[in-house]
């Protein structure tokens, strides 16, 4: 809480005066006996009915008769001062301000029991409910606030000062202007000019807007446009609120109604309309005391009531619960539409998202039934693309750059794909906002550096053809040039400008000529503005004009598909690589791509592509996810590994569960959410929130066979209806996920010998088999394969661990260390890291083990500190594993200096 400036003075004479009277105490009496000597106070209590040097008189007889002194000591604060000041400080806040002024300290000497200073004003004929009135209606606004009014009390368009809480002039002109109203209504007259004060002063004017040309077109919402424009033909309750999602256009539908009002194109009956936004920031804007906004909605809605042809749009509707009222008062500004909004009276239209609408509107039964319910769903791609090209000539003007077809579609879908928790056509008309911002400042900076080399050039050659021994003459100059070469200089500056100028003419006079063409873009953009008409004439007069344009904006620069993705990765923050390319150019390479790293399940990698190729080629069914997996088989053989590689390839993000975290009953609310009542209610459920903000993605449900058997009716849904509802009703949207579900189930029986002759092993049936016995009829089902992993040969473990040497051989090349490893090297690797248990998931570990880890000194502070070679070989002799590994380093040759030998290399 601050406290003004008026009243810092007030505190500081009232100390003063007491410090000056050496009075042993600072109390209420000589705050109110320094605040009379203020014209602000004094005319308070003139305005009340006091007479402020009366009574300064008898406050100071008081204090100098009945206050104790003491010599040589500074005031204390005394109890009731500090009471009156936190009673200041309370009203203050009340009144919901943030400064405490002196009309607070006033109103709080009132409170204070047994006060002096509230006796002495009572006696002067000040009461306190007067105090209140005058304060908040006639005098609200400090002397420092008077002395800035300035002259504007004379200007005819005085709406601020109308409104502004408090000022006297201001108020006078406010309730002459509801009387003028009421007579002429009365007498059936105009009334005067003053009124219709508050729709000028807290509305714009959407059909004027459009008119001039400040609103974009509307593309598409043909349905719901109409059915805006249905409610509002209706006699009662016409009053339409449009719900979607931010960005999907709710505002872009009210604006093209504003665009139809302005062109004549709406029925007979809402023809005429003006179409006004409320702005609540501004209506609010002021009110620092109680009864001020409850009196501009007032009279807001009564000129409203009075014109009769008005549509309100407020926009961000759930804002008008609870604005405006006091201290957890009922008083807000939703109770004061309730009455115009039942009666048909008022129109209004308001826009707000699902939440808000729940969360404020659909939880006042009386408000929520004045409005009619529109949902504004999000476009489509293909919708969304249309609009875009609906919108293109406005953003290529302003950019001075051209949008391609393909960059359009491009920024469509890589931003629905990629921009989570956004909406279309918002987030791609944002995309290529962007891009265009993007090549303009591109085109800027190499405009300057252009220009800023073509003057290096200029100078180096005008130091070329100057003359190394300078005559005396030539000297006199400030610039080092003769006066015949300034003045050459100037008649070849001369002739230019009348070259230049004889250029213009000319192509101002040929029809058929073009502007000169220029490397920036704001070049182009003058030429364009120059061609389509900056001035007054008519087409006829322009001539060839449009051509002109047409031809300037081939000009222009032109946005490919590669600026779209480079944008797209910005925003994302996802790498480039990612962002890169079509999904059907990411599919016909899926399979290779996963094959060269995946080695030995090449059978379950063609299994899971095709699927998914069948999906996406639209042999599925819309409303299932892209694909529904259970990969079954041996620990450390691939399964994880593959669904990484998915999505890696496919450029989407990866969502891993690890089930065994899933085992209780009560996990379950983990996934979708926490019941009412429960902590974490408002927080959404951890797979419904990441879905939702990544609908494109992998899922991956690791181990599902040890979760809790109810989550399986979760994934029921999901793998039915590709949709999940959470805690809140949201719902999670699953149409562009690929779920992977990973499981052990009779992977222990894989290669077990049958009891018998011959060679016989469990097979695939086996596996089959134990996934019936673990999962429900339904759930096998919905599954689109099981894919069985088979265990690894011996050619895919030495190829998973020659991977792991490469990668390792590429962290040492960054050290400039070359090492070489032979072959018997990766075998015996190989034959040690991998196991019918385990799988390969040791072969990581063992080349740790036996081969990082010995390098790791000589990097460090050996041999191979400044660079130099290995070479890795097998010792069949080795008594262990570590024995039989040898590597030998070689430290880097360095060049012999004229003053010292090189070091000889060393060999271990």
């Amino acid at each position: 809480m601050k406290v003004s400036g008026e009243v810092q003075d007030i505190l500081n004479s009232a100390y003063q005066e007491a410090l000056s009277w050496q009075h042993e105490f600072l109390t209420p009496e000589h705050v109110l006996y320094a605040a009379l000597n203020f014209p602000y106070p004094r005319e308070v209590i003139s305005h009340c009915g006091g007479e402020p040097d009366e009574l300064r008189e008898q406050l100071k007889e008081f204090l100098m008769e009945n206050t104790p002194t003491v010599e040589n000591s500074e005031p204390l604060s005394s109890a009731s001062f500090n009471h009156v000041f936190e009673r200041a400080v309370l009203h203050s806040h009340h009144v919901n301000k943030d400064t405490i002024e002196p009309g607070d300290i006033l109103v709080s000497l009132f409170d204070e029991p047994e006060s002096h200073g509230r006796y002495f004003l009572e006696q002067a004929g000040v009461e306190r409910i007067g105090l209140l009135e005058i304060i908040s209606h006639i005098l609200g606004r400090s002397e420092q606030d008077m002395n800035n009014q300035g002259d504007d009390d004379d200007d005819d368009d005085d709406d601020d000062e109308i409104f502004a809480s408090g000022d006297e002039e201001g108020d006078e002109n406010f309730f002459a202007a509801q009387e003028d109203e009421s007579e002429a209504q009365s007498s059936g007259k105009k009334s005067s000019g003053k009124k219709k004060k508050a729709i000028k002063a807290f509305t714009r004017d959407l059909v004027a807007a459009a008119g001039n040309g400040e609103i974009d077109p509307i593309i598409g919402r043909d349905e719901e446009l109409e059915r805006t424009m249905q409610v509002l033909m209706r006699r009662i309750k016409n009053n339409p609120v449009l719900i979607g999602k931010p960005g999907v256009g709710k505002t872009a539908i009210v604006e093209g109604l504003a665009r139809a009002l302005s062109h004549d194109e709406t029925p007979d009956l809402l023809k005429n309309y003006q179409l006004l936004a409320l702005d609540m920031g501004a209506l609010v804007a002021g009110t620092r005391y109680r009864g001020d906004f409850e009196e501009r909605m007032k009279l807001l809605m009564k000129e409203v009531e009075s014109q009769n042809n008005i549509i309100l749009f407020i926009d961000e509707l759930h804002t008008v619960v609870g604005t405006g009222a006091a201290s957890g008062g009922s008083m807000d500004a939703s109770n004061m539409l309730k009455p115009a909004l039942a009666s048909g009276k008022v129109r209004i239209i308001g826009a707000t998202t699902p939440e808000e609408y729940r969360r404020f509107i659909e939880r006042d039964h009386a408000l929520a039934r004045r409005f009619q319910s529109i949902e504004v769903p999000e476009p489509s791609q293909d919708d969304a693309y249309e609009i875009l090209k609906g919108l293109r000539k406005n953003y290529e003007d302003h950019h001075h750059v051209r949008y391609s077809d393909d960059a359009l579609r491009q920024a469509v879908e890589l931003s629905d794909q990629y921009i989570n928790e956004r909406y279309l056509p918002d987030k791609a008309i944002d995309v290529i906002d962007e891009i265009g911002a993007l090549i303009r400042l591109r085109t800027f900076r190499f405009t300057a550096q252009e220009a800023l080399e073509k003057a290096r050039q200029e100078t180096e050659e005008n130091s070329a053809v100057k003359p190394e021994n300078p005559s005396p003459e030539e000297r006199k100059t400030e610039s080092g040039q003769s006066e015949s070469e300034q003045t050459e200089s100037e008649q070849t500056e001369s002739e230019k400008a009348e070259a230049d100028q004889t250029e213009a003419e000319k192509t101002q006079n040929a029809g058929d000529e073009t502007t000169p063409v220029r490397n920036d873009s704001d070049s182009a953009g003058e030429a364009t503005q120059s061609a389509s008409g900056d001035d007054e004439s008519g087409p006829e007069e322009r001539g060839e004009s449009g051509t002109n344009e047409e031809w300037d904006r081939e000009l222009w620069p032109e946005v490919s598909v590669e600026d779209i993705e480079t944008v797209i990765s910005k925003i994302a923050r996802v790498p480039r690589k990612r962002v890169y390319g079509n999904e059907r150019e990411k599919l016909k390479t899926l399979e290779s791509g996963i094959l060269s790293t995946l080695y030995g399940q090449d059978e379950a990698v063609n299994t899971v592509v095709e699927s998914i190729k069948r999906s996406r080629a639209g042999f599925r069914k819309a409303d299932k996810p892209v694909a529904n997996f259970l990969f079954v088989g041996p620990t450390g053989v691939g399964k994880t590994e593959l669904a990484r590689q998915l999505s890696e390839q496919m450029g989407v993000q990866l969502i891993r569960f690890d089930m065994t975290e899933y085992q209780e009953r009560h996990s379950v609310s983990r996934l979708i959410g926490s019941p009412p009542g429960y902590v974490g209610f408002e927080e959404g459920g951890m797979l419904t929130e990441s879905i939702r903000r990544n609908p494109h993605a992998v899922l991956l449900l690791d181990e599902v066979e040890k979760a809790h058997p109810d989550i399986y009716n979760i994934l029921l849904q999901i793998m039915d209806y590709a949709t999940l509802t959470d805690n809140s009703g949201r719902k999670a949207d699953f149409r562009n996920v690929i779920l992977i579900m990973t499981s052990n189930a009779g992977a222990r029986n894989i290669g077990k010998s049958l009891i018998g002759f011959g060679e016989r092993v469990m097979d695939r049936a086996a596996i089959h088999d134990a996934v019936d016995k673990t999962f429900s009829p339904e759930f096998r089902n919905r599954l689109d394969k099981v894919v069985v992993f088979n265990g690894l040969n011996q050619e895919a473990v030495v190829d998973i661990v020659e991977k792991e040497l490469e990668s390792f051989r590429q962290q040492l090349e960054e050290k400039d260390v070359q090492v070489k490893v032979d072959k018997d090297v990766v075998r015996f690797l190989a034959d040690q890291g991998y196991s019918e248990e385990f799988g390969a998931r040791n072969i990581s570990r063992t080349v740790d083990d036996l081969i990082r880890a010995r390098f790791i000194d000589e990097v460090l502070f050996g041999k191979l500190e400044n660079g130099g070679k290995a070479r890795v070989s097998l010792d069949p002799q080795g008594e262990n594993a570590e024995d039989k590994i040898v590597i030998k380093f070689t430290r880097r040759r360095r060049k012999k200096s004229k003053t010292s030998q090189a070091p000889v290399s060393e060999h271990v």
